[in-house]
């Protein structure tokens, strides 16, 4: 009982609907990617609400379990040269498009568990 109070176990009598581990095509839940689309606060599978920023929701909305971690970097890369995504280094916006798509590989690369984590991919 010490454990549940201080949040380090939870107690359901159902098994938990989300996977904790990043699949080859990811699936956030269809709830997150509409919600991701429209403003940047999220509901996830533990009924809780969090905030994510502009290139979270961007990542989001891709993620409906058809598309590798390449295609998605890359659709990124091309919102980011159309303008619709802004990527930077401290003040100066990254133009070379090969820079780009190493930067966004990184942000992939470190968003994706933390959403695991968080409880937004389903099987």
């Amino acid at each position: 009982l010490k454990l549940y109070a201080g949040n380090a176990v939870e107690f359901h009598s159902i098994p938990s609907a989300f996977v904790t581990l990043v699949s080859e095509k990811p699936c956030a839940t269809s709830l997150v990617r509409l919600q991701a689309s429209q403003h940047a606060r999220v509901t996830n599978l533990r009924h809780e609400s969090l905030v994510v920023n502009d290139v979270e929701r961007q990542v989001l909305s891709l993620l409906d379990g058809t598309r590798t971690r390449s295609e998605i970097v890359d659709q990124l890369a091309a919102g980011v040269a159309a303008g619709k995504l802004s990527l930077k280094r401290g003040d100066e916006s990254i133009t070379d498009p090969a820079d780009r798509v190493s930067q966004l590989g990184r942000m992939y690369d470190q968003l994706l568990p933390q959403f695991a984590r968080k409880a937004l991919f389903v099987a």
